[in-house]
């Protein structure tokens, strides 16, 4: 099953637009004063959690549970807000 969808803007239909929550890519893992910490590429999402586990369902429900786009990350994280 393609990720792919057709959208009509202005009464043309746009084939091959992807939902914005398929292009979203996560990183979680800690800042440095030891927050659980999920962070989007770009620094377009992300916040503070109480566990990894509460930060990685967050991150798959933005990602619209598409695979392989959260990862762990042994690296400080700093949020960008």
């Amino acid at each position: 099953m393609s990720t792919l969808r057709s959208r009509t803007v202005a009464g043309k239909i746009i084939a091959g637009m992807a939902p914005i929550a398929n292009r979203m890519r996560f990183a979680v893992g800690k800042d440095p004063f030891g927050r659980w910490v999920a962070l989007e590429e770009h620094g377009w999402a992300g916040g503070f959690f109480r566990s990894r586990d509460d930060a990685i369902r967050y991150a798959q429900r933005e990602c619209g549970g598409q695979p392989d786009a959260v990862r762990l990350v042994r690296r400080r994280l700093l949020l960008p807000f």
